[in-house]
Order: structure tokens, then C-alpha cells, then sequence
């Protein structure tokens, strides 16, 4: 019997505008950073605020969004989200002050949960049962291949032009891109008994909003991005401290290759052995690059470092979230998908502050290290939630 097609023109679509997307995040979570530091003139704690308040908002939106996706329009919802989150990216040719940055980074976050919670929803609602695994790990691609081409574009902009609003201007066009390609996609129509599934109230306030199902992969994500977003949001002031900041920008695109490279086979994997041949190993991976990061100082050894993160890393994500999503009915596949970046928004929202707080106080080896420690705590994580499961 011959595999369900999965490059369809709807996949293609959706995984391309998750990528524009994807674009203006990292982007901006990249070189956000430089600009409250070089601009603004202040500092490392106040860096990671700007970030966090981005995801303090789709903290608080995901539910709603969720919610929004099981009952309502989602093409409605889709060309609306993306809508308003260009508009919002426009605001930042104003930006001249910590506390306007902040309140953009808000309201561009409430914007962006919801356009990435429906994409999520439509991109593992197309895939095929049998291919979920390998499916949501090449939609997760489009996000990774952001991870290192974001910032790459950001760094660059800034390396040879030193002029925040061409960077500014970038992200208003990769959002006016995510946009227009989602015009395009034809969002599939749900049948009778699922709309009826999902308006009905449940007896538990707190399930109208999530899905227990995603918890083992949403709160070991919320670990794991909570120790990524160190990488994410500092790797690039940790370099320059370090006499290596031309090299930000390449740790990113190997990172990416690295990213490209495994992802399709841990998918492939998991889908034939299950999730924790793929997962246990790639906790263990992403937790040692980590630690090498905290003590670097060859320019080979941080580029290295790149590639185990995209391996680790890249594997982990896609994997946690077909672990979310594969088990919930259709009714719920919003409000999971909108539970797993929950958590996940979580990790990504408290890190930056947290860790940022970390290196004022201390260092960046220091910093890392923590963030490794978090890592390895999120197999016992992992482990506790698999056993509690099977209990039920």
C-alpha cells in the first residue's frame, strides 16, 4: 500500500507562511537584544524583557486562540491574525524607548500566537495519520530553517549597514509575506460532528481552554525551550564577549543544515519505534552542546556547538509535538495544539528574563551552565509524565 501524499499545494502554503512567520521572530529575537543594548543604552535584564513581553502575551492569547480555532472561522481567524500582526510590525519605525518596544513586543505577541496556533492546527490536520511523525517534523523544519536564516538576515543588516529601521523594514516585509501566502491556502472543511464536539461546554472550566493530552509534550517543551532561548536570544552578545561575533551568524546556519539534516529521520524514527527512541538521546544531545557552550573559546569548537543544538534541539521539538497532537480528537486539535506552545511560550517567555537576570548577576558561562541543568531535569520530566500516563 503506497504512503498518503504529504507535499500537497495546501502543506506547501502553510509551511511557507509558518516560515515568514518564523522569520520576523527570530529576527527580531536576535537583534532585539543589540538594540536595547546599543540604542536604548541599557542592559542585559532589560534585553531579555523586550523579548519576554513577546511572549507574555501569546501566554496569555494561546488558550483564547485555541478556543477560537475549534469554534469559530479559521481562515476568518488566519487572514485576521496576520493581518493585524503586520500592522503591528509596522510600530517599530517608531521605537525610541524600552517601555514602547515592550508594548509592541506585547501586542505583536498575542498577534503571532494566534497565527501560529491555527497554522499548527491546519499543517497537523492535513498530514497523514500514518506520516504525522514525519509531517510535523518537515513543518517544523520551516520554523528551524528561521532559527538560522532570521538571524542571519538581522546580523547582517546590521554588520553592513548599522541602520535599525532596514532591519526594521525587513520584518514589515517577511510579515506582509506570511500574509499573502496564506490568502492561498484552502483551509479544509470540518465535518459536522466535529464542529458539534467542539461547542460543546465541557463540565471543567479549565478544559475549555486546555488539553490534558498535550501536557507530556508541552511541559517537557517548556523545559527545553526555556534553556533555548538562551541560545536564541544571547548567542550572538556571547560571541561578541568573546572575540568571535562575526561567527554569531554561522552558528545559526549550521545550526539550520543540522536542523535539516535530522529532523525528516528523527520524524521517520518516531513514527516506526516510537517517541522515546528519539527523545531520551536527543534530551542528552541538546544538554552537552549546552554545557560545551558554557566553556567555549575555539571558534571551531562554538560552530560545533551550532550543529549538536540543531541535532538536539531539532529533533526534540518536532517530536514533542507529535506527541501533543497525535492522540487528540479532532475537536480538540486546537485546543491541544494551543496547549503544547502554551507550555512551550512558557519556557520561551520566562528564559530570557530569567537567564538574562542570570548574566547580569553573574556570567555567560554561568548562564549556560543553568540552562544545561534545566535540560537534563526535563528527562525525569519526561519520564515521570510517560509513567503517569500508562498509569491511567
Amino acid at each position: 500500500m503506497s504512503k498518503q501524499s504529504l507535499w500537497t499545494k495546501n502543506f506547501n502554503l502553510i509551511c511557507i507562511s509558518n516560515f515568514f512567520q518564523f522569520m520576523t521572530f527570530y529576527l527580531l529575537l536576535s537583534t532585539l537584544p543589540a538594540f536595547v543594548l546599543n540604542v536604548i543604552r541599557d542592559g542585559e535584564q532589560e534585553a531579555g524583557l523586550a523579548v519576554s513581553a513577546f511572549m507574555v502575551s501569546a501566554l496569555i492569547i494561546r488558550p483564547l486562540a485555541g478556543k477560537w480555532i475549534d469554534k469559530l472561522d479559521r481562515r476568518k481567524i488566519l487572514l485576521l491574525s496576520l493581518g493585524v500582526y503586520f500592522i503591528i510590525s509596522l510600530c517599530f519605525f517608531g521605537a525610541h524607548s524600552l517601555g514602547f518596544i515592550v508594548a509592541v513586543r506585547f501586542l505583536q505577541g498575542g498577534a503571532f500566537a494566534v497565527v501560529n496556533t491555527v497554522t499548527a492546527t491546519l499543517a497537523a490536520e492535513i498530514i497523514p495519520a500514518e506520516r504525522k511523525g514525519e509531517g510535523i517534523g518537515y513543518f517544523a523544519t520551516c520554523m528551524s530553517l528561521a532559527v538560522a536564516m532570521g538571524p542571519f538576515l538581522g546580523l547582517s543588516i546590521i554588520a553592513n549597514t548599522n541602520n535599525f529601521t532596514v532591519l526594521f523594514t525587513a520584518v514589515a516585509g517577511l510579515s506582509f509575506l506570511a500574509g499573502v501566502t496564506a490568502v492561498f491556502i484552502k483551509v479544509p472543511k470540518r465535518s459536522p460532528a466535529s464542529i458539534a464536539a467542539a461547542t460543546v461546554t465541557s463540565t471543567s472550566n479549565w478544559l475549555q481552554y486546555f488539553e490534558p493530552s498535550a501536557a507530556r509534550g508541552g511541559i517537557v517543551s517548556m523545559c527545553i525551550l526555556f534553556s533555548f532561548s538562551g541560545v536564541a536570544t544571547f548567542v550572538s552578545v556571547y560571541a561578541q564577549q568573546l572575540g568571535m561575533g562575526e561567527l554569531a551568524r554561522y552558528f545559526y546556519v549550521i545550526y539550520a543544515v543540522m536542523v535539516v539534516v535530522s529532523r525528516p529521520f528523527a520524524g521517520r524514527t518516531l513514527d516506526k519505534l516510537g517517541p522515546n527512541v528519539v527523545i531520551y538521546p536527543a534530551i542528552v544531545l541538546f544538554g552537552l552542546a549546552i554545557i560545551i557552550l558554557s566553556q567555549v573559546h575555539s571558534p571551531i569548537v562554538f560552530l560545533a556547538v551550532g550543529a549538536i543544538v540543531g541535532i538536539g534541539f531539532g529533533s526534540l521539538f518536532s517530536s514533542l509535538q507529535t506527541i501533543a497532537v497525535a492522540t487528540t480528537p479532532d475537536s480538540r486539535k486546537g485546543l491541544a495544539t494551543a496547549t503544547f506552545f502554551f507550555l512551550g511560550d512558557f519556557g520561551m517567555g520566562m528564559g530570557p528574563f530569567i537567564l538574562g537576570a542570570i548574566v547580569a548577576w553573574t556570567n555567560y558561562s554561568i548562564m549556560y551552565l543553568v540552562s544545561a541543568m534545566v535540560v537534563i531535569l526535563s528527562i525525569g520530566v519526561y519520564y515521570l509524565l510517560g509513567r503517569l500516563t500508562l498509569a491511567k
